[in-house]
């Protein structure tokens, strides 16, 4: 997934406090990492995850 940035524009993954993270790991459902610079957010799914349905957008 790429996530597209306006031109001068910020991006930023948050945990649950809301403080800026750019590792955030859900354990019902995996880890994802921003890279902030480029906008690139990876997700890796826990063993055993899987969505029904398509993706979770939430």
């Amino acid at each position: 997934m790429q996530v597209l940035v306006p031109a001068g524009a910020t991006v930023r993954l948050v945990d649950e406090d809301g403080r800026p993270v750019a590792t955030a790991t859900l354990p019902s459902e995996g880890r994802y990492n921003l890279d902030a610079a480029t906008g690139a957010l990876t997700f890796t799914p826990r063993l055993g995850f899987a969505v029904a349905g398509g993706a979770n957008t939430s």
